[in-house]
């Protein structure tokens, strides 16, 4: 795999990671919520975000023009997922607090910027 194809691999995995450190700072002086659920959380956003990376340059190669359509799909069902993953597996029968809600509308639309900025990045190379 040239350097290149890696690239947005490689971009989301050191993004996630700073992200991740960044998150465990900023919480260390003002805990709201718990580090591993949020290790989880960041976890999950990782893996849909190259999910849906792998869905896209598939799409890609085969259909250039529907890719628009398919990054829509993708995105709402990444969406969907996640709050469904979110409801059952993290926060089962328990009320959100404020911080937790404002915390994963950040986190979500942190990752929804990559996915376009990654998108977009695919649309416009010449492959």
């Amino acid at each position: 795999m040239t350097l290149k194809k890696a690239f947005p691999y490689l971009f989301l995995l050191v993004f996630t990671l700073l992200i991740i450190v960044t998150h465990i700072s900023i919480n260390s002086f003002m805990p709201f919520i718990d580090d591993v659920i949020v290790l989880r959380i960041y976890g999950i956003q990782f893996i849909l975000s190259i999910l849906l990376y792998k869905i896209s340059s598939v799409i890609h190669a085969k259909k250039k023009e529907q890719l628009g359509y398919v990054f829509l799909i993708t995105t709402t069902l990444k969406t969907i997922l996640f709050y469904i993953l979110l409801s059952v597996v993290f926060f089962p029968n328990q009320k959100w607090e404020h911080n937790t809600k404002v915390f994963l509308v950040v986190q979500f639309l942190i990752y929804l910027g990559v996915d376009v900025f990654l998108t977009a990045r695919l649309l416009n190379s010449n492959e």
